[in-house]
Order: structure tokens, then sequence, then C-alpha cells
């Protein structure tokens, strides 16, 4: 999971499985973010709302795909 965090499609696949079982989205955040602190020393995003503008800008630029979307 730890390697996972470091790709962006990776945390965001971890963010979409937290969602589906039931997970607030900040809480879901919250929790990767601190997995990878913990891991690596250093947070993934600032906060949740920076990892909130860089995935919405990753969906409009087409990097990431629809069925990776969670609503």
């Amino acid at each position: 999971m730890e390697l996972d965090l470091v790709r962006p499609d990776g945390f965001d696949e971890w963010f979409n499985k937290l969602i589906a079982d039931g997970f607030l989205y900040r809480d879901a955040f919250h929790i990767l973010n601190t997995i990878y602190r913990k891991t690596y020393g250093i947070e993934r995003y600032s906060s949740y709302d920076s990892y909130r503008r860089v995935r919405r800008r990753r969906i409009k630029n087409g990097t990431m795909s629809h069925r990776d979307i969670v609503i």
C-alpha cells in the first residue's frame, strides 16, 4: 500500500476504496496522508483542498479516467 501512495493514481485508488467503504472524503484523505507521512516523513499533500485541486486538474486534463472518479 505505501508504495501505491507515491503515485498520484495510486493515492486516488486508495482514496476511492476508502470512500467506497463509507469514509467521508476528508477522513479518507487524512488517513492516507497520515500513512504517507509516517512512511516517508513528509505529507503527500499539504491539505485536503490541495489534493482536491490536483485531483480535479488530473480529471480535467484527462490524466485520470472517468472510471476512477467517485461521485
